[in-house]
């Protein structure tokens, strides 16, 4: 989510790809700055594009249906927590899970049903 809010801000500013990696680097920390600079190389570091190929292919998480449903067969309501908000919780993943066609969107939420 935070390289989306760097993207955002970067365009705002109408920085050049050698700008954005001016910006970038000096930021990155722990894993990210340990991938980037010990595992990459060196070369990658002064390319905008491919950086930002090898860091969401480490970093991004892929959501699929399945997970969602994982997410959701898994939910349980804490011990003091509102039935209000466990039912947002579960509205928040229900709601989420990512459909590729009707169909999909039908056997999901009926499996979770």
């Amino acid at each position: 989510m935070w390289i989306a809010r760097f993207g955002a801000i970067a365009s705002r500013y109408g920085w050049t790809e050698f700008e954005k990696l001016d910006h970038l680097l000096p930021r990155l920390e722990r894993k990210a700055d340990t991938f980037v600079f010990v595992q990459l190389p060196a070369p990658m570091l002064n390319n905008y594009g491919e950086l930002i190929h090898e860091m969401n292919s480490r970093f991004c998480t892929v959501e699929t249906s399945r997970s969602y449903v994982a997410k959701f067969s898994n939910c349980n309501q804490k011990q003091g927590q509102k039935a209000e908000e466990y039912a947002a919780e579960l509205k928040m993943v229900y709601y989420n899970i990512p459909y590729k066609s009707s169909n999909t969107l039908n056997s999901t939420r009926n499996h979770l049903l």
